[in-house]
């Protein structure tokens, strides 16, 4: 749990274990009886559960995706930074070692 993407992932495990286990179970015996058993109540719980875990989920890897590019990003500019520098370190080298021939 010490990055960001830990703290998304154990995000996404919750999401999906709500999902698992409040809105599959009472679908599937839906399936098997055909009649939903429940209660009015219930099945616009399980809905509003439904809806909520995958809005969670796909908002989760949203954040997942942006929290990666911007590492990526931020690792590019630093190496091409990085290179840029020491390229025109070197090209100083080699022009003060022209001048001294």
């Amino acid at each position: 749990m010490r990055t960001v993407t830990n703290c998304y992932m154990v995000s996404l495990s919750i999401s999906d274990l709500f999902m698992a286990s409040l809105n599959c179970l009472p679908n599937f015996i839906y399936m098997l009886n055909s009649d939903w058993a429940f209660g009015l109540e219930l099945c616009m719980v399980s809905n509003f559960v439904a809806y909520w875990t995958v809005a969670s989920s796909v908002f989760t890897l949203v954040a997942i995706t942006l929290n990666r590019l911007t590492k990526l990003h931020t690792n590019l500019h630093k190496t091409k930074q990085k290179n840029t520098s020491l390229r025109n370190h070197s090209l100083g080298e080699n022009r003060q070692a022209n001048k001294a021939c």
